[in-house]
């Protein structure tokens, strides 16, 4: 997982790279919320498998611990930005409780 969010341009458009992390860093509950689309803890788009989160704007006092925990990690290494890629086939990160469901 690299520190920092990279950026480049392709084709003269600016492409942004996010971290990608494994989606059990999410408690059930969470996964199940956002996957049924019911919350409104912060913006994110559900895909076929995972979820791409921008955790800067929290906008919910009910968000969840484990969606606090990983925006901790992002602000603790020192990504630009708060966005994240929530996937199943990714790998854990240090330092983030991982949960078995």
């Amino acid at each position: 997982i690299r520190r920092q969010r990279k950026r480049e341009i392709v084709m003269g458009i600016k492409i942004d790279r996010i971290p990608v992390i494994n989606v059990r860093h999410l408690d059930f509950d969470t996964s199940y919320e956002l996957d049924t689309g019911g919350p409104d803890w912060c913006p994110y788009l559900k895909g076929e498998r995972g979820f791409l989160l921008d955790l800067g704007k929290l906008c919910s006092p009910s968000t969840p611990q484990c969606l606090k925990n990983i925006r901790e990690w992002l602000l603790a290494n020192n990504f630009a930005d708060l966005w994240i890629r929530l996937d199943p086939d990714a790998q854990e990160a240090i330092k983030l409780p991982v949960y078995q469901w």
